[in-house]
């Protein structure tokens, strides 16, 4: 027998034991273990006790009936994946479609011939046996596609983590210089405060006197006194310093509240609705996250068109452009020039971002969006930085291409469609 059957456990249910003797004794010879039931109970029985590769069921069992006991195996979990053969000593094309539309491996008529049985009988184990390993290989599939789901998802939550990182010190350098200018003017505008009640309580006690004395010399000694300290305080020019003051303060403040719900923006949980978004504003809220990383050596210029909104994930649109403005920002050695230009083409957004640092050479440029792919040091990003923004581009059914040249600078270009209907959720 071509398929190895040895040590395998068949059972063979048939009310005539005589009629599949020769079958049990060519079994046995190949080394099988074979159970024999003259009855549906029997059968049911002997399949709850021992381990059957395989069943042979004939569909007449005197009282019993073949198709039945097929449909009582395929209920019991024991029994509900084990191939069943049927035989018959009817020759009824009814019958044999009936036995095959239970979903019987094969129907054999009597009297058949042992080897071609024999034959039949392993071409059902083979595709047993290869049923079972595809069903461990689709498992552990969905285990390894499962755990690299995970693997990916903490990859991405860690680059941003490390994005937030990067942006910290940046940040933190943002906020100090409005920090400092709030500090000292607080401090001033307490010392031009102390001025002020010292004036303040002068004119008091001018009014004071003249309500306790009159019109007399000491009044006037006092009235005097007083327009002569608000003379030497000049009390006109700090009111309009603590008016200025006060307007610097509210600007620095302003300053620190755009930071922070810049960042609040980036940060937002993944699941969000899309909204009609302007495109510019998105990239100034970006710029203004990734600032202290273009620093003063970097000049931005715009070049914007008449661009309508369009559906969008805001905080999603702001993380690509930061990814493409580090990129490029990281790419210029010493002072350069990044160019962001936009149009409205056939209800498409194009979006270019163009460098002018040393470019990628074509040799890396196929490999630019795999993960964990890197050619810079380690502290300066995991390789997943791209890869999340093909991953934001393609959420949003757009297109990203990048063009460069050693020396020559790169241009990454966005297209992202202008209509697209809003769906009530979505998941980046």
């Amino acid at each position: 027998m071509e398929h190895n059957i040895q040590g395998r456990e068949i059972l063979l249910v048939d009310d005539e034991l005589d009629s599949v003797k020769p079958l049990i004794r060519m079994l046995e010879k190949e080394g099988c273990k074979t159970h024999y039931a003259a009855d549906a109970a029997a059968a049911l029985q002997v399949a709850e006790q021992e381990d059957c590769s395989l069943i042979v069921i004939d569909v007449i069992l005197g009282r019993d009936n073949g198709f039945e006991l097929f449909r009582q195996f395929r209920n019991r979990p024991r029994t509900a994946e084990t191939p069943i053969l049927f035989l018959s000593g009817v020759n009824q094309v009814d019958a044999t479609i009936a036995g095959l539309n239970l979903g019987a491996g094969d129907f054999i008529m009597k009297p058949y011939n042992l080897r071609e049985i024999a034959a039949r009988i392993g071409l059902q184990l083979r595709l047993s046996d290869n049923e079972q390993l595809l069903k461990r290989r689709n498992q552990e599939l969905s285990k390894a596609y499962e755990d690299l789901r995970v693997a990916q998802a903490a990859a991405i939550h860690a680059e941003k983590l490390a994005a937030i990182g990067r942006l910290a010190a940046g940040i933190a350098h943002e906020m100090s210089t409005p920090l400092s200018f709030i500090i000292s003017n607080l401090k001033t505008l307490g010392s031009y405060l102390e001025q002020v009640d010292r004036a303040i309580l002068a004119y008091h006690n001018v009014a004071a006197a003249c309500a306790t004395h009159g019109d007399n010399l000491v009044v006037a000694g006092q009235a005097s006194d007083a327009i002569e300290l608000r003379r030497r305080l000049d009390l006109d020019t700090v009111l309009q310093e603590l008016r200025d003051l006060s307007r610097d303060c509210v600007e620095g403040a302003e300053i620190i509240a755009k930071i922070a719900d810049d960042l609040r923006e980036f940060s937002r949980e993944e699941y969000e609705d899309l909204v009609e978004a302007d495109i510019h504003v998105l990239i100034d809220k970006a710029l203004n996250l990734v600032r202290n990383e273009l620093g003063a050596r970097v000049r931005i210029q715009r070049d914007y068109g008449q661009v309508p909104p369009f559906y969008c994930i805001p905080g999603r649109i702001v993380q690509l452009l930061m990814i493409v403005l580090v990129n490029a920002a990281q790419a210029i050695d010493g002072e350069g020039t990044i160019c962001l230009k936009s149009r409205a083409v056939d209800q498409q957004l194009l979006l270019t971002l163009s460098d002018t640092g040393h470019g990628i050479d074509a040799g890396i440029l196929p490999h630019i969006f795999e993960p964990f792919y890197t050619t810079k040091p380690a502290e300066l990003g995991t390789g997943l930085g791209l890869s999340i923004a093909r991953k934001i581009v393609d959420f949003h059914d757009g297109t990203l291409s990048i063009r460069s040249e050693v020396g020559q600078g790169t241009e990454v270009e966005f297209v992202f469609p202008l209509r697209r209907k809003m769906p009530e959720t979505q998941s980046v």
